[in-house]
């Protein structure tokens, strides 16, 4: 007489083969998983891919910075020249002025004499 291997000899093993398959269905899990962590560390043509799409990435991202940077120096040049412009103005201006304030000045004084 022979027993089948799926059903306990006795009713009160069923917990102990529940346990065994469950225990059985977690080894054969982490053993698909390290099968595929090892063979992931063997693909060295998805490696060499994964690494050359992680220095585009940074690449990129340099390039980004490095433009913001280019144009905020380009918008501060502009200021500091629309600055120093209104500053030569401001001067001439000043000058001008003084000049003409200078005029009057002895213009009145001429005549007084």
């Amino acid at each position: 007489m022979s027993e089948h291997p799926s059903r306990p000899a006795h009713p009160g093993d069923n917990d102990q083969v529940a346990d065994i398959e469950a225990d059985l269905a977690r080894s054969r899990q982490e053993l698909g998983d390290t099968v595929e962590a090892l063979a992931a560390k063997l693909d060295v043509k998805e490696q060499a891919r994964r690494k050359a799409a992680d220095l585009k990435t940074a690449g990129v991202d340099k390039i980004h910075r490095a433009q913001h940077k280019v144009t905020e120096t380009q918008q501060r040049i502009q200021s500091s020249d629309i600055a120093a412009k209104t500053r030569s103005r401001t001067a001439l201006y000043a000058g001008i002025t003084a000049a003409a304030v200078a005029g009057v000045v002895l213009l009145i004084i001429q005549r007084r004499r």
